[in-house]
């Protein structure tokens, strides 16, 4: 081969390896605060990306029980992307009232749950509103990259040691291509 040729397969590397660290995807950044509990101002993002919603539900409900008694929603959410997310919970009240607004990191592959309060049958990450009656309720769920994130809802005995509850429907914006919910 001759020194040209080396010269030009040498650079065709050096121009192939740019583009490939061009393209692998950014990490997510190392939070300061505990899990959950960012400073007030302070909006934590995974990869840069701004948050946006993925979801609404109607119907989110409490009894205001304690933990593993009454009635409590809850939500799981999974993050089917390569890299960590950041995800908001905000949950309201029937006339529109912001009972809480919590943040949560999930690592690529893993999944969250939140609920209005603790329960028997799940291993709740977060407590979004305990000790508080939540009457004909909703939440607003954000993702940094919603096409990667995926939640459902139910309303469940909170006592009960075997799934019972109610599937809440759950509005999606910004749907991942070719899929439908």
């Amino acid at each position: 081969m001759s020194d040209q040729g080396i010269v030009m397969k040498f650079m065709s590397s050096i121009i192939a390896l740019a583009m490939l660290v061009a393209i692998l995807p950014a990490q997510a950044q190392q939070r300061p605060y505990k899990e959950g509990q960012a400073p007030a101002g302070v909006q934590p993002l995974a990869v840069g990306d701004p948050l946006k919603i993925i979801y609404r539900i109607s119907g989110v409900t409490d009894n205001g029980g304690g933990d593993a008694v009454g009635v409590a929603t809850l939500i799981h959410c999974t993050n089917f992307g390569s890299v960590s997310e950041t995800v908001k919970f905000i949950i309201k009240q029937w006339d529109g009232t912001v009972l809480k607004s919590r943040y949560t990191t999930i690592v690529s592959g893993n999944t969250r749950t939140a609920a209005t309060h603790y329960t028997a049958l799940f291993f709740e990450d977060l407590a979004l509103t305990p000790n508080i009656v939540i009457g004909q309720g909703s939440a607003i769920i954000y993702a940094t990259l919603p096409q990667m994130v995926f939640c459902s809802a139910m309303i469940v005995d909170a006592a009960a040691t075997v799934p019972q509850g109610i599937s809440l429907h759950m509005v999606r914006y910004n749907p991942a291509t070719g899929t439908q919910e």
